[in-house]
This record gives C-alpha cells, sequence and structure tokens, in this order.
C-alpha cells in the first residue's frame, strides 16, 4: 500500500477552471461555494464525477473540504445539501480512501460534518490506512468537530493501521475534548442549574460521566439527582450516564438526591414524607421490582414518578436520616400499584 503522507500530498486542488472545460469549473464552484454555478453546471453524469488530475475526488469533497475564501453571499453548506439533493454519493472515496466526511472534518467545517451525519455518513468510516473522521479533526485540533462527531456516535478507541487512537494523535486544542474534559464545569453546571439546551449541546459520551474538579467530585448526575433536576437526569441517562457512579464520599446519584433534595418522595425513617404531586411508580410500569434503592430512583426520575419505600421491620439505628445505606437490611423497596 502506497505511503499516506505521499498519497495526500497529492494535490486534492482542482486545475485551474477553463471556459472549455464544464467539470474544472463545477470542481471550482464547489470549492467555493458558488450555488448559482453548481446549479447550473451539476447534473446526474457530473455530481459524482472524479477529478482525474488529482486524487480522483467527487464535487461533494471538494464542497466539504476546502478553505479557499468562499463567494460573497454563498455558503459552504448550501452547495453540499444541493448535492446531496441532487443525488451525489456520500460514500465516495478518493485515492486515499477518504470519504467527504474525512474532507469537512480535516479542514474544521462542524456546520457541514453535522449535515453529511446527519444525511447518513458513517462517522466511523476509515481511510486505507485506518484514519477515521475523529483522527483527522484531532490532529488537527478540530474541536468542533471532534464534539459532533462524538455526539453522532464517534468511536475515540479506533485505532488506525499504526496502532494510534484519536486521542494518542490528537492537537493539544482537541485533547481535552477526547479526555472529557473540554468544558467540563460548564457541564456540571448546567447538570446542577437544570440548564437541559445547555446540557444536550456539550455532552458527549468521554464526558457524560467527568468528575468536579474539586474536593467532592460529582458527576453530572449525582448534581442533577442532587438538584431535583429530573428532565436533566432523563438526559444524562439517555446519553449513557453510569447510575453507580460514585463521588469522593461514595454517595451514587440515588443518595445525592435523597440527601439534597426528600421532595423526591423517599421518606425518612422518622417518617417524613416529603411526596411530590407526581404519581408513584407502579409495578406494571417496569415488570419487575428493583433489588435496590439504585434501580427504583433511576425508574422513579425515568418516569418523572415518586418512590414508596416500605420496610418490612424496624432498620437499624445507623440508617436513619441521611445515613440511610443504598440498601439497607430489612429494606424492601415496594412500589405501588
Amino acid at each position: 500500500m502506497a505511503n499516506r503522507r505521499s498519497v495526500m500530498s497529492t494535490s486534492a486542488e482542482p486545475p485551474s477552471s477553463s471556459n472549455n472545460d464544464p467539470l474544472r469549473e463545477l470542481f471550482e464552484a464547489c470549492k467555493t461555494g458558488d450555488i448559482v454555478r453548481v446549479k447550473k453546471l451539476v447534473n446526474p453524469q457530473t455530481v459524482n464525477a472524479r477529478d482525474t488530475a488529482g486524487r480522483k475526488s467527487t464535487p461533494l469533497h471538494f464542497a466539504a473540504g476546502h478553505n479557499v475564501t468562499l463567494i460573497e453571499g454563498y455558503g459552504r453548506r448550501d452547495v453540499v445539501e444541493f448535492l446531496l439533493a441532487t443525488g451525489a454519493s456520500i460514500q465516495a472515496r478518493d485515492d486515499g480512501g477518504l470519504h467527504p466526511l474525512h474532507n469537512a472534518c480535516s479542514f474544521g467545517h462542524a456546520d457541514v460534518v453535522r449535515l453529511l451525519l446527519e444525511a447518513g455518513a458513517n462517522p466511523n468510516t476509515r481511510d486505507n490506512w485506518n484514519y477515521t473522521p475523529l483522527h483527522e479533526a484531532a490532529i488537527k485540533g478540530k474541536v468542533d468537530v471532534c464534539i459532533a462527531l462524538l455526539q453522532h456516535g464517534g468511536d475515540a478507541n479506533i485505532r488506525n493501521t499504526e496502532g494510534k487512537t484519536a486521542l494518542e494523535l490528537s492537537d493539544s486544542a482537541a485533547r481535552p475534548v477526547l479526555t472529557g474534559d473540554h468544558r467540563k464545569e460548564e457541564l456540571l453546571e448546567a447538570a446542577r442549574s437544570g440548564a437541559e439546551d445547555r446540557l444536550v449541546a456539550l455532552l458527549n459520551p468521554l464526558n457524560v460521566n467527568c468528575h468536579a474538579s474539586d474536593g467532592r467530585r460529582s458527576t453530572p448526575l449525582h448534581l442533577a439527582a442532587g438538584y431535583n433536576r429530573n428532565r436533566v437526569v432523563q438526559l444524562l441517562l439517555q446519553h449513557g450516564a453510569d447510575v453507580h457512579a460514585k463521588d469522593k464520599g461514595e454517595r451514587d446519584h440515588a443518595r445525592a438526591s435523597h440527601e439534597q433534595s426528600p421532595g423526591l418522595g423517599i421518606p425518612s425513617q422518622q417518617g417524613g414524607g416529603g411526596h411530590s404531586n407526581r404519581p408513584s411508580v407502579g409495578i406494571n410500569q417496569i415488570g419487575a421490582r428493583p433489588k435496590t434503592l439504585d434501580e427504583a430512583m433511576t425508574v422513579a426520575v425515568e418516569t418523572e414518578s415518586t418512590i414508596e419505600v416500605e420496610c418490612s421491620r424496624t432498620l437499624p439505628a445507623h440508617t436513619c436520616g441521611n445515613e440511610m445505606p443504598t440498601n439497607p437490611p430489612g429494606m424492601e423497596v415496594g412500589l405501588t400499584l
């Protein structure tokens, strides 16, 4: 197999346009975002044409991945959208095995990356050397692109032919995204305050279980549960939050919610109900009795319901109040029908 660097050094630029060569003119129009010319020149025969003088790129490759100054009043996304609607192949590969998504990631066009992903591009596609789009974005330090890929299923653990992950090859700007530390404090604050839109914009599989840098080391789920942010808890669970993650005090999210927000409906030993107006969870809603308070809490936040906790016998003294263990001896978690 040819060396990646030598193949990638082959010009991906279309030769200068010529009045006598409509195909060259199309490539140039795609590169500069000239949607008027693109609409004039593209047809079923040219929409997937190859640049035989370069790396055999298609119009979509050129539209997705160049940093030339766009013609005033035009946008790269408009051209990509039109090409896709006209039949451009999102799976087309150039001589290096790069898809248009690789190009968009390499040049940092996050809006185009999202458009291609939503149109069905594979976030984990590989070139001839097993570089994924995430490798391309990480190497070039394209932070917004890395986030978009991770939010659409990008796998940070894939290794290229040399055995390197995106993190191992990443530029310093992109590295915090791949370690889960990028804007971590903003994410934690969004979970604490219930800022759902902000949370979703920042959330990805690598930071969903991040820990606060302060002494408590709370996760987003600890904070959301502790401050009774039920909708945020649901969002975090949907994005893979770990219900068993512990903070520095060895609390999980269920215990955090009980200690800070008893209004969730978990009564203490003294009988303080604090029940909200939300309906209790019925056993028929989950199909089986949860074995631990963790599981019951998870059901409750997922269904926006309260939990009825019944004790089959007197609890030991150490379980009173905020010292209640996750699944104390003698406690049966009972869900009302």
